[in-house]
């Protein structure tokens, strides 16, 4: 889970999942994410075209 700012929180049930940012509307596809030590999350996209 992450938080509003898109920090990840620890702990939470997958109940309470909900979707934060979508993809959809993007050239690429989804390749992965990880979260930083300020618990920010981070994701990649590929095939896209562009960096």
């Amino acid at each position: 889970m992450v938080d509003r700012k898109g920090r990840f929180v620890a702990g939470t049930k997958a109940c309470d999942r909900r979707v934060f940012a979508s993809t959809r509307d993007m050239a690429g596809t989804f390749d992965g994410a990880t979260v930083d030590a300020e618990r920010y999350v981070w994701s990649a996209l590929v095939l896209g075209g562009c960096i």
